[in-house]
């Protein structure tokens, strides 16, 4: 047997650092939290060369005594734990006490600190693993730390790290999740001498302002729920404000900025039905849960945690943002690029929304009339309030919608989609365009709807309504429609059989490998059964098994599966399919994230013609 060596500090230091101190950001994550467990209510960072370079960062906490320097750089030495039973109920950022000792054992640390109760501070330092004697030293009460020289000592690790200006990023965003998270805390980030953010330490809507800007600030959807013990607040983005990646999302639980998947998959299943495909949804949502209800202690960089219940955890996410969702309405609006001519960059890309503008100084460079579409950019705003029209009714291929009333439920909290319609007055309908967008007229707008985004969202909004009661009305197939399923179809199947049945679909067993659909919901009659079928199968691996999910999973294939594109209607129909989509109250997106509605104001217009200037 190989002799077994006890290993020296400097030896298991080094290897405790392989794990504490990645890169840059590692270390301003942990000496951050460091300065949020001391009571800092104001914490300064500034990183040179991507922090490879120099790190400082400075705070106003607790500080530290001048007869407890030496401890900071021992290794699993805390002033957070004290028993094992401390272990069961974390309530602090940091709590393994390796962090110091193993950046110290990498890089040239100083530490200066004074303890509020002291009269005077003192500094110590670590130089690759060396420890210094304290000394007495005059500074404010807080901490200071500076790191230099990152893994100076150890050229196989600074050899992986990447360029500068990507560590600078990785730090930047770590720097605007702390900012996110603690937004009564005063922080300035500085990179090479260049202030990147300030904050004022006021309100969570105050940090996003910083972090996000304007556009992003004034279209948000507010979430604040309290169940028993647990608490989740924050905000989420309006569906057109949906971004191209994950990186605008940001979990806070217990003040403990972390990535969650069962939070993150709670909030996609609300969006599921709002956002197009490849965008996902920005939000900021901080949960407050009683510490012994998760476990911390499950990542090596504290980057995720582990709930006790996380069903409930995951229902009161979905229940949060579903509601704030069915809340929100989408209006396309159009506006005009030359208002924003003048503003500087930095600010034009905070004040801009991504939807449809109109250029108007194009018109100067036009000669072909066929070139005017040239100056169209699409710009996406949501800001409509609405309230109730009374319009009339008539008979219709939509009338199978009025089968079922409406249930007096969260889909019913919501205005209606215009803000400026009212009951003693009826709108204008103007045309169709390509059997698609029908145009409508009130006031001085002009609404353009597509009909066929419409109706699905119309169909899915009453058959969603229609499963809340438990009791669909059913369609009997002249001729049951068969199928062949291999083994993962069928174990979905047979796994959501009862769901398929609650949804109005009777789907039973019909040999080994063979299912029988007997019926579908009425308000789906003229379904096309193997679209619906063939659309199910083909997805099954972006399907949860969370109930809710699989429920607004088959109900955005079956409404996706009974409209007809393409399809001219009769006067009769338009005016029945605008009545529905005016006074309902329904999110103005379809199922599938697509707007519904534009509009178009009579000043708007004017400028294009430069009737107005």
């Amino acid at each position: 047997m190989a002799k077994i060596n006890l290993l020296d500090k400097t030896i298991y230091n080094r290897i405790a650092a392989g794990e504490v101190v990645e890169r840059p950001s590692s270390i301003v994550k942990e000496c951050v939290e460091n300065s949020l467990d001391a009571n800092a209510t104001s914490i300064c960072v500034e990183i040179k060369n991507g922090g490879i370079k120099q790190i400082i960062i400075s705070d106003n906490g607790d500080g530290i005594e001048y007869s407890e320097l030496k401890k900071v750089f021992m290794p699993h030495a805390t002033s957070k734990i004290s028993s094992v039973e401390d272990l069961d109920k974390i309530c602090t950022l940091g709590f393994r006490g390796e962090a110091l000792a193993s950046i110290g054992s990498v890089s040239m640390v100083n530490v200066k600190s004074k303890y509020k109760e002291s009269e005077m501070g003192g500094q110590i330092n670590m130089n690759g693993g060396e420890i210094s004697n304290p000394e007495p030293f005059g500074c404010p009460t807080g901490t200071t730390i500076t790191v230099k020289n990152l893994f100076y000592n150890v050229p196989a690790r600074a050899k992986f790290l990447r360029s500068e200006k990507t560590e600078e990023a990785q730090i930047t965003n770590l720097m605007s999740r702390f900012i996110l998270a603690n937004p009564s805390v005063n922080f300035k980030y500085i990179v090479n001498d260049k202030i990147i953010y300030q904050t004022i330490g006021k309100t969570l809507l105050d940090a996003i302002y910083v972090i996000y800007g304007k556009e992003i600030a004034n279209n948000l959807l507010p979430i604040n729920i309290k169940n028993n013990d647990i608490s989740l607040n924050g905000y989420v983005c309006k569906p057109v404000y949906a971004k191209p990646n994950k990186t605008y999302q940001t979990l806070v639980i217990n003040g403990r900025y972390v990535n969650n998947n069962i939070i993150s998959t709670a909030v996609y299943s609300a969006f599921e039905n709002y956002l197009l495909k490849n965008k996902y949804p920005l939000f900021i949502l901080h949960l407050q849960i009683p510490f012994d209800q998760i476990d911390v202690n499950v990542h090596p960089n504290k980057m995720d945690v582990k709930f006790e219940n996380s069903n409930k955890v995951f229902g009161i996410v979905l229940n949060a943002v579903s509601q704030a969702l069915l809340n929100a309405n989408n209006i396309v609006d159009v506006v005009e690029e030359d208002k924003v001519d003048n503003i500087n960059q930095s600010t034009k890309l905070n004040e801009v929304a991504n939807g449809i503008s109109f250029n108007t100084q194009s018109f100067n460079k036009i000669t072909d009339p066929s070139e005017i579409f040239n100056a169209i950019k699409p710009v996406i705003i949501s800001k409509e309030p609405t309230q109730n029209i009374t319009l009339k009714q008539e008979d219709s291929i939509f009338t199978k919608l009025d089968k079922q009333d409406y249930i007096k439920n969260e889909f019913n909290n919501q205005s209606s989609i215009f803000d400026n319609l009212k009951s003693d007055k009826s709108y204008k309908y103007v045309g169709t365009l390509f059997n698609t967008y029908n145009i409508i007229e009130f006031e001085n707008n002009a609404y353009i709807i597509d009909q066929h985004a419409a109706h699905e969202r119309l169909l899915y909004q009453s058959y969603t309504e229609n499963y809340n009661t438990g009791t669909p009305v059913i369609q009997d197939l002249l001729v049951p429609y068969i199928f062949k399923v291999n083994y993962n179809e069928k174990q979905f199947i047979n796994d959501n059989i009862s769901e398929f049945k609650k949804l109005g679909f009777d789907i039973e067993e019909f040999g080994m490998q063979d299912y029988k659909l007997n019926s579908v919901p009425l308000i789906l009659q003229d379904i096309n059964v193997k679209t619906f079928i063939d659309d199910v199968l083909n997805n099954l691996d972006f399907v949860s098994k969370d109930a809710l999910q699989i429920k607004n999973f088959l109900a955005t294939k079956a409404c996706k599966a009974a409209v007809k594109g393409g399809q001219k209607l009769t006067d009769n129909e338009i005016n029945k399919l605008m009545d529905e989509i005016i006074s309902t109250k329904t999110p103005l997106l379809c199922p599938h994230g697509r707007p519904i509605v534009i509009k178009i104001t009579i000043q708007e217009l004017e400028k294009w013609f430069k009737r107005i200037v």
